[in-house]
């Protein structure tokens, strides 16, 4: 609201027909609606917490200033809105807009609405080529993602098949220390120390071939 007074306290200061009254006349105009939108929320939130201010926690003086406030910015905004149409209808009628009557503003206003627009189409081609950078980095990720899932379903099965190698092997490893004990109970005392004896030989000779 601040800023829309500000705004029209200026546009009030500048002569008819100046390029920046016109602009600025446009802005109030957009301001003024957006203003308005936002005091018919509160109103009707403010309409809301009175029929049940406890629920809310809003004594009855707080309700009296925010309607009194409502009440105000409603009085500016039309305020605004009436200054604004009645100085576009003088202005038309004075030759201001089109330079029908040789307006000393007609080639500054005609060449700050140029302005404007092209302001507005170099700001759209921007938008237009960062959407498509925005578009082609988005494909770019969405590609990354599904080499990733590839690689993740890859390494997944090659962690399925580990694991069955792995139970596999002990399941070998199982059967085969079973049938050593067996082995080993069956030979007795004298059979036990042949092994061992073996054993060691066996391991001594893989020592020497590995480091030698």
């Amino acid at each position: 609201m601040g800023k829309l007074q500000g705004n029209f306290d200026r546009w009030g200061q500048l002569p008819r027909g100046n390029a920046d009254k016109v602009l600025l006349g446009r802005e109030l105009v957009a301001g003024c609606d957006s203003v308005a939108w936002q005091v018919d929320e509160l109103s009707n939130a403010v309409a809301i917490a009175e029929k049940n201010p406890q629920r809310f926690k809003l004594s009855n003086p707080e309700l009296s200033s925010r309607k009194q406030w409502i009440k105000e910015t409603r009085a500016v905004i039309e305020k605004v809105r009436i200054a604004t149409a009645a100085e576009a209808e003088q202005a038309a009628a004075s030759g201001y807009d089109d330079g029908r009557f040789g307006s000393p503003y007609a080639a500054e206003n005609e060449e700050a609405l140029q302005g404007e627009a092209d302001n507005q189409s170099l700001l759209m081609r921007q938008q237009d080529e960062e959407l498509e950078d925005l578009s082609g980095a988005v494909t770019r990720l969405g590609n990354i993602g599904l080499s990733i899932s590839e690689e993740l379903e890859s390494q997944g099965n090659l962690i399925d098949e580990m694991g069955q190698e792995t139970d596999s092997a002990l399941a070998r490893m199982r059967a085969a220390s079973r049938k050593m004990e067996q082995v080993i109970k069956k030979s007795g005392m004298r059979g036990q120390c042949c092994i061992i004896i073996t054993l060691v030989i066996i391991l001594s000779l893989l020592v020497y071939a590995t480091f030698h």
